[in-house]
């Protein structure tokens, strides 16, 4: 369980870089001139977010497993 829990810390780790990175592009963008870039990081934070989801749901299922609860289903 430990090492879900430290992927998801690395993976909330990623969205806070891409999420920073995000914003020096949108505060830089000048038409044209970095749009491409700010829509590859969007992207790039979507699948970051998805990921951390997937991983926080991993930790809650761990948990719930050791604890005897139900897993929880989206």
């Amino acid at each position: 369980m430990d090492e879900q829990i430290q992927h998801w810390h690395d993976v909330e780790r990623a969205i806070r870089d891409i999420e920073r990175r995000l914003l020096i592009a949108q505060t830089l963008l000048q038409p044209g001139a970095v749009r491409s870039a700010v829509s590859a990081l969007r992207q790039q934070l979507e699948e970051a977010q998805a990921a951390a989801d997937r991983a926080l749901e991993a930790c809650l299922g761990q948990v719930n497993e050791h604890s005897g609860l139900p897993r929880r289903t989206t």
